[in-house]
């Protein structure tokens, strides 16, 4: 892991903190969007200035060719290993000419990356979003205590009125009170609740969140494979697996349902 871009990688935060700090993650579902578009502006950045490169390394291995035919060889196999190596020296050069300007770039995704990483611990599922809403609001704990002692029957009808009216505040509150309840007394289901209220949020925040890890791999792959010269088989089916999830949160068909 010598080369700049390898040691992008290396400095991805650890997971290994339980509590790991969260001051910089995105907090709600506008600002994840926000990083994922200003992620993919980034990402189209990255892409203009590798075509860039591509273009101008494309028109030197015209000219050495060119020059190779105004050279005498052996033979052919000695013609062509010429070619190659004056190739691999102008790609070099490209490469060592341009990574300012991608690194720059990578940086920049990368740190967009780690923040998407840290706003998967806040958006872990529609339950615990909701669990998480309006706490220390003095309305959900008013709520909360109001139906502590309430029938079964009462907090269904209740977690109805909640989903009718896209009340979030009251699904919440009823959330904190069946968490108290034995599992098989509870009279509806926490998931089912949960995704009524905010499931369509929580998959915003998923597709937010995949679209800028993605776009951030996709940058280091490609990066890797202008420097090396060829592209990367498994990094590519890993690339088209990783696209593939993120359209299934934008269409609606989430893992988690």
């Amino acid at each position: 892991m010598n080369k700049p871009t390898d040691r992008i990688i290396a400095g991805l935060a650890s997971a290994d903190d339980n509590l790991p700090d969260l001051s910089k993650a995105p907090k709600t579902v506008a600002e994840l969007t926000d990083l994922a578009d200003q992620t993919n502006r980034l990402s189209s950045d990255f892409n203009k200035c590798l075509e860039r490169n591509h273009a101008q390394l494309a028109k030197r291995k015209i000219e050495i060719e060119d020059a190779a035919d105004q050279m005498r060889f052996r033979n052919k196999a000695d013609r062509d290993k010429h070619v190659r190596r004056a190739v691999s020296d102008a790609r070099r050069e490209i490469v060592n000419s341009s990574e300012e300007e991608r690194i720059g770039i990578l940086r920049q995704l990368q740190e967009a990356e780690r923040r998407a990483t840290l706003a998967e611990i806040l958006f872990p599922g529609p339950v615990p979003m909701l669990g998480a809403h309006g706490l220390g609001d003095p309305k959900r704990t008013e709520l909360e205590a109001q139906l502590r002692n309430a029938r079964p029957a009462t907090l269904k009808n209740y977690a109805n009125h909640a989903i009718a009216n896209k009340d979030k505040m009251l699904g919440a509150a009823l959330l904190g009170v069946i968490d108290r309840m034995p599992s098989d007394k509870r009279p509806f289901s926490a998931q089912q609740l949960a995704e009524q209220l905010i499931g369509d949020a929580f998959r915003q925040t998923q597709t937010a969140i995949h679209a800028t890890k993605n776009r951030f791999q996709e940058a280091i792959n490609a990066d890797r494979a202008f420097r090396n010269g060829r592209n990367n088989p498994v990094a590519k089916v890993q690339e088209a697996l990783s696209k593939r999830r993120e359209a299934n949160f934008n269409d609606g068909n989430s893992e988690q349902e």
